[in-house]
């Protein structure tokens, strides 16, 4: 039985790192015509014709990076909770980290992953957090969002949470007070990423009463 890789995403990240140096040149563009998408072709060959004019290739998270836009940089960013744009390649180019038997392989999670499960989980808390909250549940309340901003697994998005915690400390008095601080929060981070901000106003209907009558059907 043939030993498996070190890193659950090494053979993903080999498959696109294009062929050897003594391989490379205009006979490997022949491989774009497999590919189905018209912008992965695209991609593809603006990335062919990099590694021709003698680019090194290191992998494809440096390559993405070095044409993204800039972010300020953690002290943890070679982990993959700090980078996401190998997971944005990756899907670009209708690629995903296989076996040998082509199974998916389930891969260490990315900021970009980490960070939509985080949030649902919090919001989801807070939607069924009670109207009126024993004093250990709010301390329980506190607690869980202090231990975010120490324990959080990138280490830049860590920094920001803690500092709008220390700037703007939680309000866990009641539910709606809770759901409020939450929504705040992440449509601060929303601000700092471009994304739109969430409507603060449907809170419930996202993360506890929406969808009812679909599922009833």
């Amino acid at each position: 039985m043939p030993q498996s890789t070190p890193s659950a995403c090494r053979e993903a990240e080999t498959e696109i790192r294009g062929p050897r140096s003594e391989d490379r040149g205009p006979k490997s563009l022949k491989s774009i015509g497999t590919l189905s998408s018209p912008l992965a072709r695209q991609k593809l060959a603006g990335l062919l014709s990099l590694i021709a004019s003698g680019a090194t290739l290191v992998s494809a998270s440096t390559l993405v990076a070095s044409t993204a836009s800039a972010e300020p940089a953690g002290p943890d960013c070679a982990e993959p909770v700090c980078d996401d744009k190998k997971e944005m390649f990756m899907g670009m180019m209708g690629k995903g980290a296989k076996g040998a038997n082509g199974a998916k392989k389930e891969c260490p999670l990315t900021r970009g992953q980490m960070g939509r499960s985080t949030w649902e989980f919090l919001h989801t808390t807070a939607a069924y957090y009670p109207d009126k909250p024993s004093e250990e549940q709010q301390h329980a309340a506190r607690g869980l969002i202090e231990a975010m901003s120490l324990l959080y697994a990138c280490a830049h998005c860590r920094e920001h949470f803690r500092n709008h915690v220390e700037a703007h400390p939680p309000d866990v008095s009641s539910r709606a007070s809770f759901e409020r601080w939450l929504c705040d929060a992440h449509n601060e981070v929303n601000e700092v990423l471009g994304k739109p901000k969430f409507d603060c106003s449907k809170i419930q209907e996202r993360w506890r009463t929406g969808c009812r009558e679909a599922k009833a059907k």
